[in-house]
């Protein structure tokens, strides 16, 4: 699957997808655990789409607004070093936070998710 086209908004995602994931990462920011009522979610390319990253499951994580905005290009590992070790997030744990998020399988989610969509 291509990389986010502009102007594309949020349609560069299916909506079952985009929930399961917020799902699978427990509805909060995976950097800085800000919890999607206290926030706009967002998802975040780990690896970002202009630059190879493709829109599946395990390049895919829950970011609130502020730090999606924040990281834009940069890596995990730069974005931890530059910004969150000033907000107080314990930069040595995110790495393998991210790992176990995206190691999840999709499947339940999804099913969850698509079950949340019907019920609307």
């Amino acid at each position: 699957m291509a990389g986010r086209k502009a102007g594309q908004g949020s349609n560069w995602i299916r909506k079952d997808k985009r929930l399961a994931i917020y799902l699978r990462d427990g509805l909060a920011c995976v950097y800085c655990g800000c919890s999607v009522e206290q926030g706009l979610a967002t998802l975040d390319h780990l690896h970002p789409s202009h630059l190879g990253g493709q829109n599946v499951a395990t390049n895919l994580v829950t970011a609130c607004l502020s730090c999606n905005s924040s990281k834009q290009d940069l890596s995990v590992k730069s974005f931890a070093q530059a910004a969150l070790r000033d907000r107080g997030i314990d930069t040595s744990t995110l790495a393998a936070k991210i790992r176990k998020h995206t190691s999840r399988k999709l499947g339940p989610y999804r099913a969850t998710a698509k079950k949340i969509m019907e019920d609307r």
